[in-house]
Protein backbone atom coordinates (compact mmCIF):
# COMPACT_ATOMS: atom_id res chain seq x y z
CA UNK A 1 0.00 0.00 0.00
CA UNK A 2 1.23 3.29 -0.68
CA UNK A 3 2.10 6.39 1.15
CA UNK A 4 -1.58 7.94 -0.15
CA UNK A 5 -3.77 5.11 0.80
CA UNK A 6 -1.55 5.03 4.36
CA UNK A 7 -2.80 8.84 5.00
CA UNK A 8 -6.54 7.03 3.87
CA UNK A 9 -6.58 4.82 6.39
CA UNK A 10 -5.77 7.65 9.46
CA UNK A 11 -9.09 9.65 10.96
CA UNK A 12 -9.21 10.90 14.32
CA UNK A 13 -12.42 10.87 16.54
CA UNK A 14 -14.39 12.14 17.61
CA UNK A 15 -14.79 14.08 14.51
CA UNK A 16 -17.11 16.30 13.45
CA UNK A 17 -17.15 16.99 9.37
CA UNK A 18 -19.40 20.07 7.87
CA UNK A 19 -19.24 21.27 4.11
CA UNK A 20 -17.00 24.04 4.90
CA UNK A 21 -16.06 24.85 0.99
CA UNK A 22 -19.69 26.12 0.58
CA UNK A 23 -19.27 28.05 3.66
CA UNK A 24 -16.45 30.19 2.42
CA UNK A 25 -17.77 30.09 -0.96
CA UNK A 26 -20.77 32.23 0.39
CA UNK A 27 -18.49 34.47 2.47
CA UNK A 28 -16.61 35.43 -0.48
CA UNK A 29 -19.87 35.98 -2.63
CA UNK A 30 -21.18 37.81 0.44
CA UNK A 31 -18.15 40.09 0.45
CA UNK A 32 -18.08 40.73 -3.03
CA UNK A 33 -21.67 41.82 -3.48
CA UNK A 34 -21.46 43.83 -0.20
CA UNK A 35 -17.94 45.58 -2.24
CA UNK A 36 -20.00 45.61 -5.76
CA UNK A 37 -22.76 47.42 -3.95
CA UNK A 38 -20.92 50.10 -2.50
CA UNK A 39 -18.49 51.32 -4.93
CA UNK A 40 -20.70 50.76 -8.26
CA UNK A 41 -21.77 54.18 -7.91
CA UNK A 42 -18.49 55.46 -7.84
CA UNK A 43 -17.55 53.56 -10.67
CA UNK A 44 -20.64 55.38 -12.30
CA UNK A 45 -19.17 58.77 -11.65
CA UNK A 46 -22.13 59.12 -10.17
CA UNK A 47 -23.15 62.94 -8.47
CA UNK A 48 -25.18 61.25 -5.40
CA UNK A 49 -22.40 58.11 -5.03
CA UNK A 50 -21.85 58.74 -1.15
CA UNK A 51 -25.72 58.13 -0.45
CA UNK A 52 -26.26 55.60 -3.41
CA UNK A 53 -23.45 53.67 -2.41
CA UNK A 54 -24.27 53.35 1.08
CA UNK A 55 -27.99 52.13 -0.32
CA UNK A 56 -26.80 50.02 -2.60
CA UNK A 57 -24.24 48.41 0.06
CA UNK A 58 -27.46 47.54 2.30
CA UNK A 59 -29.23 46.33 -0.87
CA UNK A 60 -26.40 43.96 -1.68
CA UNK A 61 -25.76 42.50 2.30
CA UNK A 62 -29.67 42.06 2.68
CA UNK A 63 -29.88 40.22 -0.58
CA UNK A 64 -26.55 38.29 0.01
CA UNK A 65 -27.87 37.25 4.12
CA UNK A 66 -30.96 35.83 1.80
CA UNK A 67 -28.87 33.38 -0.15
CA UNK A 68 -26.80 32.82 2.44
CA UNK A 69 -30.00 31.42 4.12
CA UNK A 70 -31.21 29.70 1.47
CA UNK A 71 -28.27 27.68 0.48
CA UNK A 72 -27.72 26.76 3.83
CA UNK A 73 -31.19 25.43 4.49
CA UNK A 74 -30.37 22.87 1.64
CA UNK A 75 -26.86 22.21 1.66
CA UNK A 76 -26.19 22.62 5.75
CA UNK A 77 -25.18 19.99 7.62
CA UNK A 78 -23.25 18.16 9.99
CA UNK A 79 -21.50 15.27 10.42
CA UNK A 80 -20.19 13.37 13.84
CA UNK A 81 -18.10 10.25 13.94
CA UNK A 82 -17.25 8.71 17.41
CA UNK A 83 -16.10 5.29 18.04
CA UNK A 84 -19.36 3.52 18.71
CA UNK A 85 -22.03 6.12 16.31
CA UNK A 86 -22.31 8.22 13.45
CA UNK A 87 -24.42 10.85 14.00
CA UNK A 88 -26.39 13.14 10.79
CA UNK A 89 -27.79 16.13 11.38
CA UNK A 90 -29.50 17.98 8.59
CA UNK A 91 -30.13 22.48 9.62
CA UNK A 92 -33.91 21.58 9.38
CA UNK A 93 -34.66 17.98 10.36
CA UNK A 94 -34.14 15.86 13.55
CA UNK A 95 -30.38 13.91 14.15
CA UNK A 96 -30.37 10.47 12.50
CA UNK A 97 -28.11 8.46 14.86
CA UNK A 98 -26.55 5.08 13.67
CA UNK A 99 -24.44 3.09 15.25
CA UNK A 100 -21.67 0.81 13.06
CA UNK A 101 -23.38 -2.13 14.00
CA UNK A 102 -26.54 -1.15 11.94
CA UNK A 103 -24.98 -0.55 9.26
CA UNK A 104 -24.98 -3.62 6.19
CA UNK A 105 -24.27 -1.68 3.09
CA UNK A 106 -21.92 1.09 2.33
CA UNK A 107 -22.20 2.93 -1.52
CA UNK A 108 -21.26 5.83 -3.18
CA UNK A 109 -23.96 7.05 -5.87
CA UNK A 110 -24.03 10.29 -8.21
CA UNK A 111 -27.63 12.35 -7.50
CA UNK A 112 -28.84 15.48 -8.82
CA UNK A 113 -30.70 18.15 -6.30
CA UNK A 114 -33.59 19.55 -7.00
CA UNK A 115 -34.14 22.98 -7.99
CA UNK A 116 -31.05 25.22 -9.12
CA UNK A 117 -29.08 21.98 -8.44
CA UNK A 118 -31.28 19.60 -10.32
CA UNK A 119 -28.12 19.65 -13.05
CA UNK A 120 -25.16 19.38 -11.03
CA UNK A 121 -24.39 15.73 -10.09
CA UNK A 122 -23.54 15.34 -6.44
CA UNK A 123 -21.26 12.50 -4.63
CA UNK A 124 -23.72 10.50 -1.98
CA UNK A 125 -22.64 8.13 0.56
CA UNK A 126 -25.50 5.94 0.56
CA UNK A 127 -25.94 3.79 4.21
CA UNK A 128 -28.29 1.04 4.39
CA UNK A 129 -29.39 0.61 7.77
CA UNK A 130 -32.24 -2.39 6.83
CA UNK A 131 -33.95 -2.71 3.01
CA UNK A 132 -36.48 -0.46 3.10
CA UNK A 133 -34.09 2.31 5.31
CA UNK A 134 -30.76 4.31 4.04
CA UNK A 135 -29.05 7.21 4.80
CA UNK A 136 -28.04 9.35 2.46
CA UNK A 137 -25.60 11.88 3.20
CA UNK A 138 -24.11 14.43 0.65
CA UNK A 139 -20.41 14.22 0.88
CA UNK A 140 -19.31 16.50 -2.59
CA UNK A 141 -18.44 19.47 -0.72
CA UNK A 142 -15.93 17.31 1.49
CA UNK A 143 -12.14 17.24 0.08
CA UNK A 144 -11.38 13.82 -1.47
CA UNK A 145 -9.31 13.40 1.43
CA UNK A 146 -11.80 13.54 3.86
CA UNK A 147 -14.19 11.59 1.62
CA UNK A 148 -11.79 8.57 1.45
CA UNK A 149 -11.40 8.84 5.31
CA UNK A 150 -14.77 8.86 5.92
CA UNK A 151 -15.00 5.58 4.12
CA UNK A 152 -12.27 3.71 5.22
CA UNK A 153 -13.26 4.77 8.57
CA UNK A 154 -17.13 3.22 7.88
CA UNK A 155 -15.33 -0.08 6.24
CA UNK A 156 -13.37 -0.82 9.63
CA UNK A 157 -15.88 0.29 11.84
CA UNK A 158 -18.60 -1.91 9.83
CA UNK A 159 -16.36 -4.54 8.33
CA UNK A 160 -19.54 -7.16 6.99
CA UNK A 161 -20.91 -4.04 5.23
CA UNK A 162 -20.96 -4.70 1.70
CA UNK A 163 -19.54 -1.89 -0.63
CA UNK A 164 -20.46 -1.12 -4.35
CA UNK A 165 -17.33 -0.28 -6.68
CA UNK A 166 -17.36 3.36 -6.41
CA UNK A 167 -17.09 3.48 -2.31
CA UNK A 168 -14.26 0.40 -2.93
CA UNK A 169 -12.11 2.96 -5.06
CA UNK A 170 -12.84 6.02 -2.94
CA UNK A 171 -11.59 4.16 0.01
CA UNK A 172 -8.61 3.35 -1.28
CA UNK A 173 -7.50 7.35 -2.77
CA UNK A 174 -8.28 6.25 -6.16
CA UNK A 175 -11.01 8.51 -7.96
CA UNK A 176 -10.20 8.39 -11.76
CA UNK A 177 -13.12 6.28 -12.12
CA UNK A 178 -15.96 8.29 -10.33
CA UNK A 179 -14.07 11.32 -11.90
CA UNK A 180 -14.77 9.97 -15.02
CA UNK A 181 -18.29 9.05 -15.08
CA UNK A 182 -18.82 12.69 -14.13
CA UNK A 183 -16.72 13.73 -16.73
CA UNK A 184 -19.26 11.96 -18.83
CA UNK A 185 -22.24 13.37 -17.14
CA UNK A 186 -21.14 16.92 -17.38
CA UNK A 187 -20.29 17.00 -21.30
CA UNK A 188 -23.90 15.53 -21.72
CA UNK A 189 -25.13 17.70 -19.84
CA UNK A 190 -22.88 20.99 -21.42
CA UNK A 191 -23.99 19.06 -25.25
CA UNK A 192 -27.54 19.20 -24.12
CA UNK A 193 -27.41 22.68 -23.03
CA UNK A 194 -25.76 23.50 -25.74
CA UNK A 195 -28.09 22.03 -28.44
CA UNK A 196 -30.93 23.70 -26.87
CA UNK A 197 -29.69 27.01 -27.48
CA UNK A 198 -29.06 26.55 -30.49
CA UNK A 199 -32.83 24.98 -31.28
CA UNK A 200 -33.62 28.13 -29.60
CA UNK A 201 -31.54 30.28 -32.33
CA UNK A 202 -32.80 28.39 -35.34
CA UNK A 203 -36.45 29.07 -33.91
CA UNK A 204 -35.77 32.16 -33.32
CA UNK A 205 -34.52 33.14 -37.03
CA UNK A 206 -37.24 31.32 -38.89
CA UNK A 207 -40.53 32.76 -37.06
Amino acid sequence: MNSKNKDCNTINVPKTLRPWRIYYLLLLIYALMVAMGYYFPYLQGNEHADVLSRVMAIFMAGTGLIIIVIVVAKQGYYLKITNYELVYKHLFSPAKELTYSEIHGISIVKKHGQGIDSKVPMMILVLEVSIRNTVEIDISKLSKKVQSNLINFLAMKAPNASMNYLANEIKDGYFKTYEKEMTKELIVIALGAAALIIFKFFLRGHF
